[in-house]
C-alpha cells in the first residue's frame, strides 16, 4: 500500500470522486437528508484539497481510500473517509487516523473530530472503538430533529 499526503500533481479527480460515490453510496436509502457527497464534483473535490490535506491510499496503481484533514482552530477535522470494499477489513482505516494524529501533532492540535449520521450506528460503533467520543448532536438546515453527530477523540502520544 502506497499512502500519499497532499499528492503533487494528483489529476484523476474521476477516480477519486468515483471512489466516494461507491464507498457512500450504501447510506442513500439510510440518511435523510441526502449525503453532500451528491453536490460534489469533480471541480469541487479539486477546491477541496486546496483548502484541505488530501491523503490518497494505492493498492499497486489502483486508488482504494482516501481521506480529507481540515486543519481547524483546534482539531483536525476528518472528513470523506472511504476505503473500497475489496480492501476493507485491512486496518487502512485505523491507519488513515493514524495519520491524522500525526497531522494534528505536527500543527499542534490536541483533537481529531469528525462528523456522522445519526443514522450510521455502525459507524458510530466503529469511531467509538477508536477512541471517539459524541460531543453534539447537530440537525441539518430545516430539520428539527438531529440528523447527524460530532465526534471527537484526543490525539495518540506521538513516539
Amino acid at each position: 500500500m502506497k499512502y500519499i499526503l497532499n499528492p503533487a500533481g494528483f489529476t484523476n479527480w474521476p477516480s477519486l470522486h468515483k471512489l466516494l460515490i461507491e464507498c457512500f453510496a450504501y447510506m442513500d436509502e439510510l440518511i435523510d437528508p441526502p449525503s453532500s457527497l451528491h453536490q460534489m464534483t469533480t471541480d469541487s473535490l479539486r477546491e477541496k484539497a486546496n483548502k484541505e490535506t488530501l491523503l490518497l491510499i494505492y493498492d499497486a496503481d489502483n486508488l482504494i481510500a482516501c481521506a480529507f484533514f481540515d486543519i481547524r482552530k483546534d482539531v483536525v477535522y476528518v472528513g470523506k473517509v472511504a476505503v473500497a470494499q475489496s480492501h476493507r477489513g485491512r486496518n487502512i482505516a485505523h491507519k488513515i487516523f493514524d495519520m491524522a494524529d500525526k497531522l494534528a501533532h505536527d500543527n499542534t492540535k490536541n483533537w481529531l473530530e469528525l462528523e456522522t449520521r445519526i443514522e450510521l450506528i455502525n459507524n458510530h460503533r466503529a469511531f467509538g472503538k477508536m477512541g471517539f467520543v459524541t460531543t453534539a448532536k447537530n440537525s441539518h438546515t430545516g430539520y428539527e430533529h438531529p440528523t447527524s453527530i460530532t465526534m471527537r477523540r484526543k490525539i495518540k502520544a506521538m513516539h
